[in-house]
């Protein structure tokens, strides 16, 4: 029976890559000592930059920033499933922005939730740019 419901798997595989982007956009942002961004685009697209042109210490993505492959594709694009619903908190934040030292712009917290009602928490820790 719990076979039924495909949009509950697509929520879970959908969080599951999310916290995968978001570490991997830390982690290349102290590997390359620049800002690497993940731009909330739309209700359904997450989007992932850089600039190396930047200073470490900016948070800015920049005037002409270039496209980050998410892992696993050739596209820098990360599109929300039919079926599953992306929320950010605070409600005003539309992009996460990474310095070269891994350290996020502000926390945030990024719900994903299933047409069945399952739903997932994602937190990037504020100081430290842990993603959990």
């Amino acid at each position: 029976p719990r076979l039924a419901d495909r949009n509950a798997f697509a929520a879970a595989g959908f969080a599951s890559q999310l916290s995968a982007t978001l570490q991997h956009a830390r982690k290349t942002a102290v590997a390359m000592r620049r800002n690497v961004c993940v731009v909330l685009s739309a209700a359904d697209t997450l989007t992932l930059i850089y600039n190396p042109a930047l200073a470490a210490d900016s948070f800015s993505c920049g005037a002409a920033p270039l496209p980050l492959p998410v892992p696993g594709s050739a596209d820098n694009r990360l599109r929300v499933p039919a079926g599953v619903t992306l929320s950010v908190l605070p409600a005003s934040v539309h992009f996460l922005a990474f310095n070269g030292l891994g350290q996020p712009l502000s926390s945030v917290t990024l719900n994903v939730a299933g047409s069945d009602g399952s739903q997932q928490s994602i937190t990037v820790e504020a100081e430290s740019g842990f993603v959990h």
